[in-house]
């Protein structure tokens, strides 16, 4: 419940002119005007106190999640790289336009997709790192990367240190520590199911190539 109740609305605001009508019908000695006033009163009032109603455009319908994670893993599938995802295609995939899907991505991650399946690329890569003796090299093709550099400088600005420094530094960030601050664990566990590399239990050990 809000704390303060005494918030000033816009002059703009429609409220204004249906409250002031509201007062004027309760001053009014009608017994009917007097109750219809009260009841609508106490309706806007139980509105304010619980606030707006949810916004059901800012939602990202079942469907539409399940079209866009089907997508997504069928790019993503072995022994494919787990390539960069333009937001055309991520839209395209959700069969949604890409202004709501990056509407709805912004409103439950605070960060757009693009930049929110970069960060399950870079988990990926961290976990390769941490578990597997894959070279920087080719951790950064694995995880969709262009070169070592480009790689080297995205890691750093999330895990905080260049990916070969990572695999040997203890203690570090976990693999999936950036992806639990976005909120975006579920979404990783729904994509990689199966074939999600798991630093508590471990893939089957990878050599370099």
């Amino acid at each position: 419940m809000p704390n303060d109740l005494h918030t000033a609305l816009p002059a703009t605001d429609p409220l204004r002119p249906l409250l002031r009508y509201l007062l004027s019908l309760g001053k009014q000695r009608s017994g009917s005007h007097q109750q219809t006033t009260q009841e609508v009163l106490r309706l806007l009032l139980t509105l304010f106190v619980q606030g707006p109603l949810p916004d059901r455009d800012s939602e990202l319908g079942p469907a539409h999640l399940d079209t866009l994670l089907d997508f997504v893993r069928a790019a993503w599938s072995p022994p494919a790289p787990t390539r960069p995802l333009p937001l055309r295609d991520l839209a395209a995939g959700a069969c949604i336009s890409t202004s709501y899907l990056s509407r709805v991505f912004r409103h439950h991650f605070g960060i757009g997709p693009v930049a929110a399946f970069e960060l399950l690329r870079l988990a990926r890569a961290a976990t390769l790192l941490v578990r597997s003796n894959l070279s920087v090299t080719a951790v950064a093709h694995d995880c969709g990367f262009a070169n070592p550099y480009h790689f080297s400088r995205r890691f750093r600005r999330i895990y905080g240190q260049p990916p070969g420094r990572y695999r040997h530094a203890s203690p570090r960030l976990h693999p999936t520590e950036p992806l639990a601050q976005a909120g975006l664990l579920a979404l990783s566990d729904h994509i990689w199911q199966a074939t999600q590399v798991d630093e508590a239990s471990g893939p089957p050990h990878r050599t370099a190539r």
